[in-house]
Order: structure tokens, then sequence, then C-alpha cells
């Protein structure tokens, strides 16, 4: 995960999942992660709001070993819950 700032021209990254505005101290979009971490390593669910952070930072979803995928993704604003 990261946030960056918008310019005219930013190079970000491949396989780009999900993109919006963040707003300062948003503490109602909860984010909701389902990922694998490593090749052959357990699947684990993850829910946060993200209310603050470093911009420009690469924030690690698990412990980022090679392999890793993300199996499902959402962003939910109004801190509705997931079904």
């Amino acid at each position: 995960m990261m946030v960056t700032k918008v310019d005219a021209k930013t190079f970000i990254g491949k396989d780009i999942i999900h993109v919006a505005v963040f707003k300062k101290k948003d503490k109602r979009t909860i984010y909701n992660v389902i990922y694998r971490d490593g090749k052959t390593g357990p699947s684990y669910v993850k829910r946060f709001a993200v209310t603050s952070m470093t911009r420009d930072k690469a924030y690690p979803m698990g412990k980022a070993d090679k392999g890793s995928q993300i199996h499902y993704f959402s962003a939910n604003p109004n801190g509705e819950a997931e079904s």
C-alpha cells in the first residue's frame, strides 16, 4: 500500500488494485483484504482503517515474502460492513 502526491505524470507500478483520493483523518473508510503470505503460506483476513501515514512509503500488507498474493480487496466508505 502506498500514498503519493498527485502530479501531472507519475509512475506508480503495475497491477494496481485500488486508487482513491486520500482524506486526512478519515476513520470511516474501512478496507478489507484477504491475502496469502508467501507462496505456500496460510491466507489471512485483514480489516483496517487508514487514519494517517507517510507519503511515498511502501506499506506491506503482510511479511512481504516472495510469492505473496492478494486474493480479495474492498474499500467501504462510511464504515459499511462486508457481506
